[in-house]
């Protein structure tokens, strides 16, 4: 069955830096199909990817608001909404496809083109088998724009009490209104310098009944790529976060296959 990857988690949270760093592992050790959706509208992820900003669903729902015709054929032409996303909107990122969502819709009721557009996704997705979703503001989002389930939320948090108030509304909103099944929440612990204080955050998830999953280090390769333009997804495989997400997503998703162990218990890292 596909396996649908929703990350989430509050602005500037550097959930976007590890929706790629996931693609990166899925994409460099295993032999899975991988679509992955830049649900933000700031396309910063296709931007961070090196990867075309004007080729996105906005521009083709854009087309369809203004041009009946098109509209028309989409809804009842030969060709399906799936096969037009696939030759309009999808980019092949060589081991990865990419999907940008761009901007939101305007003013206007255009529900029925959005419906469309929500079926045309999920009917691309179904040819992948893991859709990673780097998603706006939480998985209410996911419902309205992309897909109505998820099996796997993944929040991302800093060490501050802010991000950890973030990180628990989104998991609320996502259980109350957000996706319609039940789903695996792990919380990843990002950008920690070596003197971060993580006691308060730790103390706040406990008292949800929630753990860590797991811990990225601040890395200032991602800052240098950034700063010159290069794809987060040629990083170095020695790098600081590039390691951290590979041993994190193989005891998450991996273990079974390769049967990993995990040796290091995450309440010594925090």
């Amino acid at each position: 069955m596909p396996k649908i990857i929703a990350v989430s988690g509050k602005g500037g949270i550097g959930k976007s830096t590890l929706a790629a760093l996931i693609t990166k592992f899925f994409s460099e050790n295993t032999d899975k199909k991988i679509l992955l959706v830049d649900a933000d509208p700031s396309i910063s992820l296709t931007l961070m990817l090196g990867m075309d900003p004007l080729k996105t669903l906005s521009n083709l729902r854009e087309k369809f608001v203004t041009s009946a015709e098109a509209a028309q054929e989409a809804m009842f032409g030969d060709k399906h909404i799936r096969d037009t996303i696939y030759d309009e909107c999808l980019q092949n990122g060589g081991r990865f496809n990419l999907l940008a969502m761009g901007r939101p819709e305007g003013p206007g009721c255009f529900c029925s083109v959005n419906e469309l557009l929500r079926y045309g996704i999920e009917s691309v997705s179904k040819n992948f088998d893991i859709t990673i979703i780097d998603c706006e503001a939480g998985p209410e989002q996911v419902n309205r724009r992309v897909t109505k389930s998820i099996d796997d939320l993944i929040l991302v948090i800093e060490p501050t009490v802010r991000s950890v108030q973030t990180a628990l509304y989104i998991k609320k909103v996502a259980e109350t209104y957000g996706v319609q099944k039940s789903f695996s929440l792990h919380i990843i612990l990002n950008k920690i310098g070596k003197h971060d204080r993580t006691k308060n955050i730790k103390s706040i998830l406990s008292s949800e009944g929630i753990k860590i999953s797991g811990i990225v280090p601040l890395d200032e390769n991602i800052a240098e790529y950034d700063s010159i333009g290069k794809s987060i997804l040629d990083l170095s495989h020695e790098s600081p976060s590039v390691k951290a997400v590979g041993e994190i997503f193989t005891f998450l998703y991996l273990q079974k296959e390769v049967n990993f162990v995990r040796e290091r218990e995450l309440d010594q890292q925090i």
